[in-house]
């Protein structure tokens, strides 16, 4: 996976109120002022970016040298960590109070990402491993360190200043053993010091920012009684009241931390004072669950020391059972239960009761809950004989794979890599000489980086067998690692893989099978990390086994990849698999040699549980081994009904295709079972049912659409508009809006070269086969094509039209192409297709450039470039910021007003905006705050239908500013400020009344990716009812860098082919037809009292008073008009109007 920095660590302190317990001993007290280093007392450690700081605390204006502890700067990736010391001598921590005073804030509009506060169990990473940062809770894709977030363990405090989505809030986040309890909103960013709605203790410093000079020092507190009641005061204020929570004490210690990500604040704290106060008595702690019973722990506390001479009783779920084993470990004592072969149910709730004696002969019980943990049972009839296993050759087949396609963390895609079905195998496959598999007889613990510190559980690391390959490659790899495992026991067995990025772990008569037993996976990205599964093993014997991993995209040092795979021993030892240590007596042995084994399904579409599926087919492929399929012995059924596939054998392969007779709805839940049989002896019937749900396709509309035929055949391909602009003071936003302003000239003068072969004479160029550019065409580099169409598989990326390398700025940036083409549906039924692009695109049905989106009138009437911040709904985008409605396709006409006429830092009172268009300018302190959207928010709220805002002093077109959020409901456009901002401020400071329209594009959306990224693939999903041919248009945009474009469909088995590549089937594209579509009206617009009523198409516009279904109620409207037309409403009565075409 791709490396990333999280760092924010930084927690906060408070001051507790404890009261004393009959059943405790002395209180623990430790106050830090930190007029001194605070390392040196030997109470705390400081990790990451802590630090302590000399001078400034909250008491540095009568003494300087007051100093305080700084968690985080207000600097992007950071994070702080704090542990402290064990002020209790080994007793047991059963309430604390933690005070401290805190300032928070002062860095990015939007702050991020907060500061929390936890007493961690012993066992926590943490404490286990902590220079290796935060571990635990996962917020997003590759953040799994957050700070904020709280603790894995025990029970944390955050304060949470930023919303990661998904039900987040910005405030306080309560934690019990990882688990999130409570969530209590303090949404007023940059609040002030009094606010306790603010985690912030005050507003950003304009002048000099990160300093934090405008922040207070505010108070926090944090306590937990013994009964497990929490209380947290902050600012004064109580924001959380006796709330009761399901903590139980353990061994532990208190910690704190705080981080930034993207965005930042600083998060400092001083005089803290904790006091804890020790159990008197042992106590009971947790329990943990196992396939067949639990275990329980009873800590240890001070002089009450658990008497394991003593008989221990125990209860589950009621019943009185007997202990398998009592241990001591220091002062932990640990009773285990098994009942094997009884079984609890996976995932089940139970409760364990225990009671013992301590040494003073007091009475230690109390009852916990634990939840079985999921687990498969491993049939015996999967097991092959020893005699059929060579056991002189232990370890495993391994298959490396490395392409150049982009991998997506994904393990469908990584099985489609291994098929061959995502290009060439790279790999180093010279010491394949096992049919193409590579023996290997050492244990799976690899490192792409194997001359390193390695990483996982097991260093050193050795190296991945044949990757890198010949192109010295080591990103988007995979590996299949197959074996014959030997259980030398029934049981339970826990195995784990450590894996960086996925992996899947199966198992079963042919563990190839895709529908073999899934023992464990990890579908998706990460860094070095163990995912730990439970399997039941009836009968001691050997066993089919199939690993897959995956490594994403990139090379080191940034994308780091590693595997292990291990099996848990009950005192949580962990063991490589084919361990050859001659002490290894309870792992478990592998081996690479074994009978063949029999015919197996290697490919199903959809596959099971899929979302996102195709509606038009359920595809199956089964593939000989051992035994061959019986092709006589196929049904497939969908939905319970029995249909009748197509089924073809080709070599070893059969594949078996069922098409509905109608697609499937947008959204449904379908079921599809397969039964077949092979011819082994004896033979082998398999019979699997799956459910998978079909992607929510749109339907396109026909109201453009002419016959099967109309392409003008004389014409294929594509007409290209292209167009780029002078970059030097910066490039085009990733933004389709702004792509299409671009187009319309509105960015300023057009420096792509319009001449050449190819182009036409009004400026347009024609492309005769298909869209597979690539600006490495155009600069002539050596660098690799990318995208899915390239040299290596017959297509030749070629050139971006009209990108030559002149004019300023860098030579191949800044660069927008508008396609537009008809392309002929053949048949009535449901389409995938897809753009692959490197930057942002736009494909919608018309027939022509959509209207401009920000117009003005007054003494210039005028188009103005603009991007807007929303996008449209599904519309992807790659995490920049969106917040905004998007254009409304009705026409918003409004004055405008700028609403900050003193500048940056306007102090207000603001204009009055209600019902108006508000210019804005961004950055500095007006308008209350610091933060584009904020600015935003402040327009709406004062009434504003719209919000136009800029960056005085910027040279560029416009960017995208502030933060994703959900509550701005207008639109709002980024412009550029020397040219259309200052056009506007010129006005409106001279008392010149200027009218502004927004207006979305009105036509048909099919999809599009409205962001900045590399060369990957949106798929957009439709269904077309009325075959026949279409009228498309594609925006491409080119900002910075890397840019690509092609278009293509996906046919049902997966296959990509290019629109206009007929020759291997692809849709027919042409730049003409010869039929004329049927008219259609756009949207009518209402100004000075007129309606206007336009359309496209050719037609006769007709007009009816009443509607009594005779063709007698239409007239042909008085003079013939053409589009646009206008009517005054009210001086007639009630009209309805309708086009029909001659």
């Amino acid at each position: 996976m791709k490396t990333k920095s999280f760092p924010r660590f930084s927690y906060l302190l408070v001051t507790v109120t404890v009261f004393a317990i009959a059943s405790l001993t002395r209180a623990g007290t430790v106050f830090f002022d930190f007029n001194s280093d605070p390392t040196t007392s030997g109470q705390l450690q400081l990790f990451g970016n802590a630090q302590w700081v000399a001078s400034g605390g909250v008491g540095a204006a009568t003494n300087t040298s007051d100093g305080y502890l700084s968690l985080t700067e207000s600097v992007n990736s950071q994070n702080g960590e704090v542990i402290f010391s064990d002020f209790d001598n080994g007793q047991v921590v059963q309430a604390f109070s933690f005070t401290a005073m805190v300032k928070i804030g002062d860095g990015t509009g939007t702050p991020a990402d907060g500061i929390s506060i936890a007493y961690v169990r012993a066992n926590d990473p943490i404490l286990t491993n902590p220079t290796g940062g935060w571990s635990g809770i996962q917020v997003g894709p590759g953040v799994g360190g957050a700070m904020e977030e709280g603790s894995t363990t025990g029970i944390s405090v955050g304060f949470d200043s930023y919303n990661n989505g998904s039900g987040d809030v910005e405030g306080l986040d309560i934690r019990v053993d990882g688990q999130l309890v409570l969530l209590n909103p303090m949404p007023t960013l940059n609040g002030t010091c009094g606010d306790p709605a603010s985690i912030q203790t005050g507003p950003i410093d304009p002048n000099n920012p990160g300093s934090g000079d405008l922040l207070c020092w505010a108070p926090l507190s944090v306590v937990l009684d013994t009964n497990g009641v929490l209380n947290v005061s902050y600012k004064n204020t109580l924001i959380l009241s006796n709330y009761q929570t399901a903590y139980f004490p353990s061994p532990g210690r208190l910690v704190m931390g705080a981080r930034t990500g993207g965005l930042n604040e600083l998060q400092y704290v001083d005089n803290i004072s904790i006091t804890t106060i020790a159990a008197a008595i042992a106590l009971v702690g947790s329990a943990s669950g196992f396939a067949d019973g639990f275990s329980i722990t009873i800590n240890d506390s001070g002089s009450s020391v658990i008497d394991t001479t003593k008989p221990i009783t125990l209860q589950l779920n009621g019943t009185s059972v007997t202990a398998t084993s009592v241990q001591k470990n220091g002062g932990a004592t640990t009773i285990s239960y098994h009942a094997f072969p009884v079984l609890l149910p996976p995932g089940s709730s139970n409760q364990v009761s225990v009671s013992a004696k301590d040494t003073n002969n007091n009475t230690i019980s109390g009852t916990r809950s634990f939840v079985t943990p999921l687990y498969t049972v491993i049939p015996p009839g999967d097991s092959v004989p020893s005699s059929s296993v060579n056991l002189t050759k232990p370890g495993f087949r391994i298959r490396p794979y490395q392409s150049t396609a982009v991998q997506p963390n994904s393990l469908a895609w990584t099985e489609d890599q291994l098929a061959g079905l995502h290009g060439t195998n790279n790999a180093d496959l010279t010491t394949a000489t096992d049919g193409g598999d590579i023996d290997y007889t050492d244990v799976i613990n690899f490192n792409i980086d194997s001359t390193g510190a390695g990483s996982g559980n097991f260093t050193p690391d050795g190296p991945f067998p044949g990757i890198p390959g010949a192109n010295g490659l080591n990103g988007d790899s995979s590996m299949e690692v197959l074996t014959f495992l030997q259980f030398p026991a029934a049981g339970v067995y826990q195995m784990g893989v450590n894996s960086d990025d996925g992996f899947r772990v199966t198992e079963g008569k042919n563990p190839k099978d895709r529908f073999a037993l899934n023992l464990g996976e990890y579908d998706g990205g990460r860094g070095p990390t163990d995912t730990p599964f439970y399997m039941v093993v009836q009968q001691a014997g050997i066993y089919p086994f199939r690993l897959i991993w995956e490594n994403g995209d990139g090379e080191l040092p940034g994308n780091g990849a590693g595997c292990e795979w291990f099996t848990v021993q009950p005192d949580g030892t962990k063991i490589l698999i084919n361990d050859p240590s001659p002490t290894n007596t309870t792992g478990i042995k592998a081996f690479y040699s074994g009978p063949q084994l029999p015919a197996y399904v290697s490919r199903v579409a959809p596959l099971p549980n899929a979302t996102g599926a195709r509606p038009d087919i359920v595809s199956v492929q089964l593939t000989d081994a051992g035994t061959q399929v019986n092709t006589n012995s196929i049904a497939l059924s969908l939905n319970g009904s029995p249909d009748s596939p197509t089924i073809t054998r080709n070599g070893g392969v059969t594949t078996v295709n069922l098409t509905p007779v109608i697609i499937l709805p947008p959204g449904s839940t379908n079921t599809a079972s397969l039964r077949w049989s092979d011819n082994g002896t004896p033979v082998l019937t398999s019979t699997d049912s799956w459910t998978f749900v079909v992607v929510a396709y749109k339907t396109l509309p026909t109201d453009l659409a002419s016959s099967i035929g109309s392409g003008d055949s004389s014409k294929p391909g594509f007409t290209v508009q292209a167009s780029q602009v002078d970059n030097t003071s910066g490039n085009t936003e990733n933004n389709n809006v702004a792509a299409e302003s671009q187009l319309a000239g509105l960015y300023g003068p057009n420096i792509a070269t319009l001449s050449g072969t190819g182009w036409l004479s009004n400026d347009l160029f024609a492309v005769t086969t298909y869209i597979n550019w690539d600006r490495v065409a155009n600069d002539g580099t050596a660098g690799p094509e990318n995208g899915n169409f390239t040299s290596a598989n017959g297509y030749p990326s070629q050139p971006l039209p009209g990108i030559t390398g002149g004019g300023g700025g860098a030579a191949f940036e800044s660069v927008a192409e508008g396609v537009e083409t008809y392309i002929e549906f053949p048949t009535a039924t449901f389409y995938q297709m897809g753009v692959n692009s490197d930057d942002n695109f736009r494909v919608t049905i018309t027939e022509s450039a959509p209207p401009a989106v920000l117009t003005i009138s007054g003494p210039t009437n005028t188009a103005l470039g603009c991007l807007s911040m929303s996008k449209l709904p599904g519309e992807e985008d790659g995490g920049r910021a969106v917040y905004g409605a998007p254009p409304p396709i009705t026409p918003l006409t409004a004055p405008i007003v700028y609403m900050t006429p003193g500048g940056i830092d306007d102090p207000g009172p603001y204009p009055n905006v209600t019902g108006k268009i508000a210019l804005l300018d961004r950055s500095g302190s007006s308008l209350g705050t610091a933060s584009t959207g904020g600015k935003c928010k402040a327009a709406q709220v004062a009434g504003a239908v719209g919000v136009i805002f800029t960056t005085p002093g910027d040279l560029t077109y416009g960017f995208y500013a502030g933060a994703t959020r959900t509550d701005i409901l207008i639109p709002c456009l980024s412009v550029a400020d020397s040219t259309s901002a200052n056009l506007l401020r010129n006005y409106l400071t001279n008392g010149v009344t200027v009218t502004g329209t927004i207006k979305g594009d009105p036509n048909f959306f099919i999809g599009g990716f409205n962001d900045g990224r590399g060369a990957t693939d949106t798929l957009m999903n439709f269904a077309v009812s009325q075959a026949g041919v279409y009228p498309m248009r594609l925006v491409f945009h080119q900002g910075g860098g890397g840019g690509n474009c092609e278009w293509f469909t996906v046919k049902p088995d997966g296959t990509k082919v290019l629109v206009g590549d007929t020759a291997n089937g692809g849709l027919k594209a042409f730049r003409a037809r010869t039929a004329v579509a049927r008219p259609r009206f756009n949207p009518t617009t209402i100004s000075g009292g007129n309606l206007t009523i336009s359309w496209t198409g050719t037609g006769r516009l007709q007009e009816a008073s009443n509607l009594t279904g005779s063709p007698s109620d239409w007239n042909d409207v008085t003079g013939s008009p053409s589009s646009p037309f206008q009517v005054t409403p009210g001086a007639t009565a009630r009209k309805f109007y309708r086009i029909v075409s001659p």
